[in-house]
């Protein structure tokens, strides 16, 4: 996904929520004008450090920013549509999601190409 964005020569940062500071996130996220924010789903929703970044980011509010949430997930689906839904009660501009079943395949990962290129396009 990164890549298909950087593809259509606008910026990326890609973090870890489990050891990047959420603070430096924060301040990426001010200055952007969209964020992407994936989990692979757990128990029908979102991996616990996206939900408590989440959390940690409504108290920020950031103003008129587009957002799209991507994911995997194995026997069942979740964590994007929970990922949308947090990003919607804080007035993000929810774009479409994208989810993938199991490991990805290589037809998989130019379908992730494109959907960042998508991304890209939206804020261009």
């Amino acid at each position: 996904i990164a890549r298909g964005i950087l593809c259509e020569d606008v910026e990326v940062c890609v973090f870890n929520l489990r050891t990047s500071d959420w603070s430096v996130i924060i301040k990426e996220i001010i200055e952007s004008r969209l964020i992407a924010i994936g989990s692979p789903t757990l128990n029908m929703g979102m991996f616990p450090s996206v939900g408590g970044f989440l959390t940690f980011l409504k108290g920020i509010r950031p103003p008129n920013k587009k957002a799209a949430a991507f994911g995997s997930y194995g026997w069942g689906k979740g964590a994007a549509q929970a990922i949308n839904e947090e990003l919607e009660k804080m007035k993000f501009d929810v774009l479409e999601s994208y989810e993938l079943k199991y490991i990805p395949t290589q037809e998989q990962l130019h379908s992730c190409f494109e959907y960042g290129r998508k991304l890209a396009q939206e804020i261009k």
